[in-house]
């Protein structure tokens, strides 16, 4: 019994034996795996999305091979199918974010002018009411 006790108070007198220990190397773990990550983040992001992007279009070239194409032109046409779309967007988004560009610039424009309704982008705006009263005018 006596070496049975001395067996499990190996820990100290303190009861804080390898548990702090364990723990320190688990945090110190945790913190190399984030900074791993953070440095290698160039490298596993593209990597992540693309393979998010095998996982998301392998059932449509799997379709595309059913209906009698090849593997190699169902792959190729989904690539050209996804890029395509995807540039379309990136287009539309970035005419969009040009559209309040030119907004913004136009606001900024009439805040600073001190005129009512000055030119904005080339053109002059009219008073808002005065779309209304044209019809009146005949």
């Amino acid at each position: 019994m006596k070496n049975l006790r001395a067996r499990t108070n190996l820990q100290g007198s303190s009861g804080h034996g390898t548990g702090t220990l364990s723990s320190l190397i688990a945090v110190a773990i945790v913190v190399l795996i984030i900074v791993s990550l953070n440095w290698a983040q160039a490298v596993v992001i593209p990597v992540a999305l693309a393979m998010l992007l095998t996982f998301l279009l392998s059932p449509v070239v799997g379709a595309l091979e059913r209906l009698a194409l090849g593997r190699i032109v169902s792959v190729i046409l989904v690539v050209v199918l996804t890029f395509s779309l995807l540039g379309g967007i990136g287009w539309i988004v970035s005419r969009q974010f040009g559209s309040l560009a030119k907004l913004t610039s136009c606001r900024n424009t009439r805040l600073t002018s001190g005129k009512k309704y000055p030119t904005c982008a080339g053109r002059v705006r009219e008073a808002p009411w005065r779309k209304f009263r044209r019809p009146l005018r005949k």
